[in-house]
């Protein structure tokens, strides 16, 4: 979106009292407002793939940034209303191998988004993304709810998710490029 990133988390100024809101509600401005992702009575699984979002495109020289922060916010709402419990992003997350950093930002402010409304992120790098830049820091990455992949390293790792209905496994694989096979 266009609003910038909030400085600080937590609750607002002001004096005692107490907090009305959880801690992990996010402060963003587009943020799914006052509501906290709560599971479904069905203990099934619901997930949302998708796709291509070539965050950074533009069509020479007509940015397409607003109208990918419209997408990311219409997107996070649409698979909270949802009751989605995992979103996929299956590639091409960026437009190219070196994303703008706006991008980035955007990217990682949705990504906090989805997190902050309890809807874990699973993603993996396509042909348009440079694998190691995106998936850089993976290990690490893993234990905040969103796992991402790409390039050859972890590649056929099963990543296993607990869910109310039991273990879903996963393996990512993501666009492997052929000069970078080791």
């Amino acid at each position: 979106c266009s609003h910038p990133a909030p400085l600080g988390r937590g609750g607002g100024g002001g004096g005692g009292g107490a907090r009305s809101a959880p801690a992990a509600v996010s402060q963003h401005p587009c943020s799914v407002t006052n509501r906290v992702h709560h599971p479904r009575p069905d203990p099934h699984v619901r997930i949302a793939h998708t796709s291509d979002w070539h965050l950074g495109r533009s069509f020479g020289e007509v940015s397409l940034r607003e109208d990918q922060a419209r997408f990311c916010d219409w997107f996070v709402e649409m698979v909270d209303d949802q009751g989605c419990d995992l979103v996929v992003i299956a590639g091409d997350i960026y437009d190219r191998a070196v994303a703008p950093t706006e991008s980035i930002d955007l990217f990682r402010t949705t990504v906090r988004r989805l997190l902050d409304a309890g809807i874990r992120v699973v993603a993996i790098t396509g042909n348009h993304d440079a694998a190691d830049r995106v998936a850089a820091y993976s290990e690490l990455l893993d234990h905040s709810g969103l796992v991402l992949r790409g390039g050859y390293d972890r590649v056929g790792e099963v990543v296993q998710l607990d869910h109310g209905d039991g273990p879903l496994d996963l393996v990512l694989l993501p666009f492997l490029h052929p000069q970078s096979a080791p």
